[in-house]
C-alpha cells in the first residue's frame, strides 16, 4: 500500500536532486550538476521523511496521553493503528491475550483493508497462531480461512472465544 508517506519522500528527493543539480551546473559546469544531483537526492529524501517523523511523535504522545479506556474503544474503531494501540496498551499491562479475539475479527472482515492489518496483528502479537495461516491467502475471504480462524479462536456461544495460548501451541 502506498500513502503520502511513501511518496513525499520520494519527491523531495527528485527535488532535491534537480535543485542542487542546477544549482551545480549553474556553478561548475556538468560536474557540478553530478555533484549537486547526488547529493540533493539523499538531502530531499531526508527532508521527505521530516513530516512522518513528526507525525509519528504527535501520535506517540497522544496514545501515551489517552486513557486506557479510550485506547480500547479506539481499537474497535481504528483498525488501521490497531498495532500501535496493543502495543501501548502492552506497555501498561494490559494482557495481549485479551486482544485476540478484536485481532480474529479483523481476519474475518469482510473489508480486505482489515484482514490486511488483522494478519499483521496476528504476525506481531501470536506468531506461532500466525504461522498456522500461512497456507492461506488471507485477501481472499473464503470458507477455508474461515475455517482456519474458527479453528484459530474455538468459539462457545455462552462464554465467548476460548483463546489457545501461545504456551499452548509450543508444547504441541
Amino acid at each position: 500500500m502506498v500513502s503520502i508517506f511513501h511518496l513525499f519522500p520520494l519527491c523531495c528527493m527528485g527535488a532535491g536532486a534537480a535543485i542542487l543539480a542546477l544549482e551545480g551546473n549553474e556553478r561548475f559546469g556538468v560536474t557540478g550538476a553530478i555533484v549537486g544531483g547526488l547529493i540533493g537526492a539523499p538531502i530531499g529524501y531526508f527532508v521527505g521523511h521530516i513530516p512522518w517523523i513528526i507525525s509519528s511523535a504527535v501520535y506517540a504522545r497522544y496514545l501515551k496521553k489517552s486513557s486506557t479506556v479510550k485506547l480500547k474503544r479506539k481499537l474497535s474503531e481504528e483498525y488501521y493503528v490497531a498495532q500501535l494501540l496493543i502495543a501501548e496498551l502492552v506497555v501498561r499491562g494490559e494482557d495481549v491475550e485479551q486482544f485476540f479475539p478484536h485481532i480474529t475479527d479483523m481476519l474475518k472482515s469482510s473489508n480486505r483493508d482489515e484482514r490486511i492489518h488483522g494478519l499483521r496483528n496476528l504476525q506481531i502479537w501470536f506468531p506461532r497462531m500466525a504461522s498456522r495461516l500461512n497456507q492461506f491467502d488471507t485477501m481472499e475471504e473464503t470458507e477455508a480461512l474461515k475455517d482456519a480462524l474458527n479453528e484459530l479462536c474455538k468459539c462457545d456461544p455462552d462464554a465467548g472465544p476460548i483463546l489457545e495460548t501461545e504456551r499452548q501451541i509450543q508444547t504441541q
